[in-house]
């Protein structure tokens, strides 16, 4: 059986596992992807890349499960940070007829 390994810089190199060691798909467990997304925010990863992290990690889960090298998705229903809400900014009527014209 192949054994596939993440690397701890996997993403751009910016994204550290919280424990700082290559883990064999088959080993992960939910609590640890909740842990290692809990470390990311400690250690001041934006929710976006965060979430990048997660989805990368969730993806090759899911190829595994796919592959029948996994039973079920261990990264499955974790929760992931929400994007910090931003002011939605409108045109102005005045601004609209300005760029219509």
């Amino acid at each position: 059986m192949a054994v596939v390994y993440l690397r701890s810089d996997t993403l751009t190199g910016s994204v550290h596992h919280s424990a700082g060691h290559n883990s064999p798909l088959a080993r992960v467990a939910h609590a640890e992807v909740v842990a290692w997304v809990a470390a990311m925010r400690r250690q001041g990863l934006s929710a976006s890349r965060t979430r990048q992290a997660y989805h990368l990690l969730t993806s090759m889960l899911d190829d595994a499960v796919k592959d029948n090298r996994l039973q079920r998705n261990p990264a499955a229903g974790v929760d992931l940070p929400r994007f910090p809400a931003t002011e939605r900014r409108y045109l102005t009527h005045a601004q609209v007829t300005e760029l219509a014209t």
